[in-house]
C-alpha cells in the first residue's frame, strides 16, 4: 500500500517541480504583470495553475491536445519541461526505474545518473510515501480543525434579517450574514449553518457585531464580492493542491500571493461602486480593522493581511476604462496558454 502511495508521491513530485517552476515564473514577472493586468486577471492567472496541478491528468490531457490544434513550442513549459525520451505520461524530473540507476534530467537535455540500481526501491518508496501521507494527514487535520473553529463562531452569531440584507444591495438568499462577537475580523467561507437557517446555504458572511451600520455595509460589499468573483471557493481548491505539494516553498508563496490578489480584486469592485467619501470611509475602515492576519483554507476577508500595500492602491486608485479591462481579459488568456500550455504534449 506503502509503495502504491510512494509511487503516486512521484507523480505528483514531477508535476509539482513543473508548476514550482511556473509559479517561479509568475512571481519573477509580478513587478510587469501587475502593471498589465487588473487583480480579478491575476487571480485568474493564478487559479488556472492551482486547478491544473490539482488535476494533473486533465492538465497532461489538455497539453496533448493543444499540441495538436496548435502546434507551437514557444509556450514555458516548452523550456522547463526535461528534453529527453519519455517513460511515463507525465513528465520525468526524476527516474527511478526498478532494478535500474535512476535519472535526473533537467531542462535542455541535461541527464545526471544516479547510482540507485542497489537500493531497495520498495522500501524506500513506502518510506517516501508514508512520510508524503503524514505530512498531508497533518495538515488536513489543522485544516478540519481551524473550519470547527469557525463553525463554532457561527453558531454564536446572529442572523441578519433579510430586509436589512436587501437594503445594503444584498438579495442572495444562498448567502447567510451572521452577526458575531469578538470577532478578529470580518470574513466569509463556503458552507452552511442549519443551525441558523433552513434552506441552501452556498456562502457565510461572518461580520463583527461591534461595526456600525455604514462601516458594516462596507465591510459587506467587499464580503460579497468575494462570493460573486468565487474567491472561496478558489482558496479551496488552493489549499487542497498545497496539501498534496507542502513539500514545494514556491506553492506557499504562490498561495500567500493569490490570496493578496483576491483581497486587491475586491477593494478595486467596491471602489468602483462608491462615492468619494464612501472611498475615504472604506480606506479608513481598512487602515483601522485589518488585523494583519492571514486566514488558510477557504476562507477570504476583510481584515486580511497587506494592510498597508491595499491603502496605498486605494489612495491611488482610479477607474479602469472599458478598454483596458477588455486587454486585460485577453491578455490573461493568452498568459494562461503561454504559461501553462506550448510544449508539454510533445514531450509526453
Amino acid at each position: 500500500m506503502l509503495v502504491l502511495v510512494g509511487q503516486v508521491f512521484f507523480t505528483f513530485f514531477n508535476t509539482g517541480l513543473l508548476f514550482g517552476g511556473i509559479f517561479g515564473v509568475l512571481i519573477l514577472l509580478r513587478p510587469l504583470l501587475k502593471r498589465l493586468l487588473r487583480p480579478k486577471q491575476l487571480v485568474t492567472l493564478w487559479f488556472a495553475g492551482w486547478y491544473l496541478c490539482y488535476f494533473p491528468s486533465l492538465y497532461y490531457s489538455l497539453s496533448n491536445l493543444l499540441s495538436l490544434l496548435l502546434p507551437f513550442q514557444i509556450g514555458l513549459p516548452a523550456l522547463l519541461l526535461p528534453r529527453v525520451e519519455a517513460r511515463s505520461h507525465y513528465p520525468l524530473y526524476l527516474d527511478l526505474p526498478s532494478g535500474e540507476n535512476g535519472s535526473l534530467m533537467l531542462p535542455g537535455g541535461l541527464t545526471i545518473s544516479l547510482p540507485t540500481a542497489h537500493w531497495n526501491m520498495e522500501l524506500f518508496l513506502s518510506v517516501l510515501g508514508a512520510l508524503w501521507l503524514a505530512i498531508i494527514i497533518l495538515l488536513t487535520f489543522l485544516c478540519l480543525r481551524y473550519d470547527r473553529n469557525l463553525r463554532r463562531l457561527g453558531r454564536q452569531g446572529v442572523p441578519m434579517d433579510q430586509e436589512t440584507l436587501e437594503q445594503m444591495g444584498v438579495y442572495q438568499e444562498d448567502v447567510l450574514v451572521l452577526l458575531c462577537r469578538n470577532l478578529p475580523t470580518s470574513f466569509v467561507r463556503r458552507g452552511g449553518e442549519k443551525s441558523h437557517f433552513v434552506g441552501k446555504i452556498t456562502h457565510v458572511v461572518y461580520l463583527q457585531a461591534e461595526l456600525p451600520p455604514q462601516r458594516r455595509e462596507l465591510i459587506l460589499r467587499h464580503e460579497m464580492e468575494h462570493v460573486r468573483l468565487h474567491h472561496p471557493f478558489f482558496k479551496t481548491v488552493a489549499a487542497a493542491s498545497l496539501l498534496i505539494y507542502a513539500w514545494n516553498p514556491l506553492f506557499w508563496l504562490a498561495y500567500r500571493l493569490t490570496s493578496r490578489d483576491m483581497e486587491l480584486a475586491c477593494d478595486e469592485a467596491v471602489m468602483e461602486q462608491l462615492d468619494r467619501p464612501q472611498r475615504r470611509d472604506y480606506a479608513r475602515s481598512l487602515v483601522e480593522l485589518g488585523s494583519g492576519k492571514h486566514l488558510w483554507g477557504g476562507v477570504a476577508t476583510f481584515g486580511e493581511c497587506d494592510t498597508v500595500l491595499r491603502v496605498k492602491r486605494l489612495a491611488s486608485w482610479q477607474p479602469t476604462p472599458q478598454w483596458q479591462k477588455r486587454f486585460s481579459s485577453l491578455l490573461t488568456f493568452l498568459l494562461i496558454l503561454l504559461l501553462y500550455f506550448g510544449g508539454a504534449g510533445s514531450s509526453l
